[in-house]
């Protein structure tokens, strides 16, 4: 529950930091660099979210024009199951660490 929380409310928080600490102001109004977006999507409901819409969109087969590599829609996937093999090798070793009798 609380990765849940974490990942859904405080996840936006992270990469308005790193903006913070690194030009001195949150985002504006203006266009914030790539890398805020990326980190952004590093998040894996947003990277679940956009799985889906690729996978839709593909059947339509839109394509992106002028989007850089790690923001394309295509990515997300590759991230979500990143998060997915992650999160299944952890408990893996937990439940090998674990004392069960």
């Amino acid at each position: 529950m609380g990765a849940f929380i974490a990942f859904v409310f405080v996840w936006d928080l992270f990469p308005a930091g790193i903006h913070f600490l690194r030009y001195g102001a949150f985002p504006g109004s203006g266009h914030p660099p790539d890398w805020y977006f990326f980190l952004g999507r590093l998040n894996p409901i947003d990277a679940y979210v956009e799985a889906l819409t690729v996978t839709f969109r593909f059947l339509e087969t839109e394509l992106l024009h002028g989007v850089a590599c790690f923001l394309h829609p295509s990515a997300m996937l590759f991230i979500l199951v990143t998060w997915t093999v992650l999160a299944l090798i952890i408990g893996y070793g937990r439940f090998r660490m674990s004392d069960i009798r």
